[in-house]
């Protein structure tokens, strides 16, 4: 998801610098690779790692994905400005 967010950002920084005119043909070609990708998603089989562990998320909480987000959450918020300090606080 991190490099989903980082391509439809420089994407959208891209499309308001770019000229009025050229906005239209910026928006048709993210519409064919958009098209594109779901067509190629879909054609995929499921055998696929990558996209079996999306269509499977759901035991990411159960084995300890939340977990781990929740202390490294915690480890965040009371080292904000300087970082950890150590590990086994937690």
């Amino acid at each position: 998801m991190a490099l989903f967010a980082f391509v439809f950002s420089a994407a959208l920084v891209h499309f308001y610098s770019i000229s009025r005119r050229r906005r239209t043909r910026f928006l048709l070609v993210v519409t064919v690779l958009v098209v594109l990708g779901a067509l190629g998603l879909t054609a995929l089989s499921n055998e696929n790692p990558i996209l079996s562990r999306l269509s499977a998320s759901e035991d990411d909480f159960k084995t300890g994905r939340l977990a781990l987000w929740d202390v490294g959450f915690r480890v965040w918020m009371n080292n904000l400005f300087f970082g950890a300090v150590r590990a086994t606080e937690y």
